[in-house]
C-alpha cells in the first residue's frame, strides 16, 4: 500500500493518472486524480479504499474521481494493423475523443513493439519491462484528454518503449513538450530509436526529452508540468 508520493516533492503538477495494482482480489483500475496547484505533497497523502482500487486524499487535493474502466471489449480490439486496431478501440467505445483516435492512428505500434504489436495485449520490453495493452493506452489518454491541450507540458514516468510519450506528444502539439523518464538506461536508449523511426522530428524538436533518471525524484528542471502520467 503507498502512503507517500516522494517524487511529486518541490514539483507543482496539475494532475496525475496511474495505474496502481491494489490486492489480487481488487481491480487493477486506472486512477485519476485532479489537483490545483499542487506542490510540496509527500506524507499527507492518505489511501482511502473503494471496491475497484485505492484513492489517496488530501486536504488540497480537488476533484479526486475514480473513473472506472470496461474490460468487456478490450481483448477483442486486436488487428492486422494500427489504423485497425483504433477502429476496434473506437467501436467498442474505449475510445471516443477525435484528438485520441488521429494521436494513435499517427503513432504505429510497430515502431515500439517488435512481436504482435497490434495485439490488444501487454508485450514483453525486456529488462523485466512490459508496454501496456492498447486499450489500457486508449484508456489513459482518453482521462488525460481535457487536460492535454496545445502547448502544455507533460512528465510521462516510465516512459519504457518511448510509445505512449509519442502519443502525448501528438496531443499537446507542436507548442507543447513531453519529458520521459525512465530508470533502466537500456530502455531510455530504446525509446530513442523506436521514436526515431516513427517521428524523428519529435526528437529533433525537443518536443521529446527522454531522461534516464530516478522517477520518484520527478525532473525538476523541466518544471512546472501541466500533468503527469504514471503507472506503477
Amino acid at each position: 500500500m503507498f502512503t507517500s508520493m516522494p517524487f511529486l516533492r518541490n514539483i507543482n503538477y496539475r494532475l496525475l493518472l496511474s495505474q496502481f495494482s491494489i490486492t489480487s482480489t481488487l481491480l487493477s483500475s486506472p486512477l485519476l486524480y485532479s489537483y490545483n496547484n499542487i506542490s510540496g505533497l509527500s506524507s499527507a497523502l492518505k489511501p482511502v479504499f473503494c471496491d475497484s482500487g485505492t484513492l489517496f486524499q488530501n486536504s488540497s487535493v480537488t476533484n479526486t474521481f475514480l473513473r472506472p474502466f470496461s474490460l468487456n471489449m478490450a481483448w477483442y480490439c486486436s488487428a492486422n494493423s494500427n489504423e485497425g486496431l483504433v477502429n476496434n478501440l473506437k467501436t467498442a467505445k474505449i475510445i471516443t475523443s477525435k484528438r485520441v483516435e488521429e494521436a494513435m492512428k499517427a503513432t504505429d505500434r510497430k515502431n515500439y513493439v517488435s512481436y504482435s504489436p497490434y495485439r490488444d495485449s501487454p508485450q514483453q520490453l525486456g529488462y523485466g519491462a512490459t508496454i501496456s495493452a492498447p486499450h489500457m493506452h486508449a484508456h489513459a489518454l482518453q482521462n488525460l484528454e481535457p487536460f492535454l491541450q496545445p502547448s502544455m507540458k507533460v512528465l510521462d514516468i516510465g516512459c519504457g518503449s518511448g510509445y505512449l510519450t509519442t502519443c502525448l506528444a501528438e496531443m499537446v502539439g507542436p507548442e507543447g513538450k513531453v519529458v520521459g523518464i525512465e530508470h533502466i538506461k537500456e530502455l531510455v536508449n530504446m525509446s530513442k530509436k523506436n521514436i526515431q523511426k516513427d517521428r524523428p522530428d519529435l526528437l529533433e524538436s525537443q518536443r521529446i526529452i527522454l531522461i534516464h533518471g530516478d522517477g520518484r525524484e520527478g525532473y525538476p528542471e523541466e518544471a512546472p508540468y501541466d500533468c503527469m502520467y504514471i503507472i506503477h
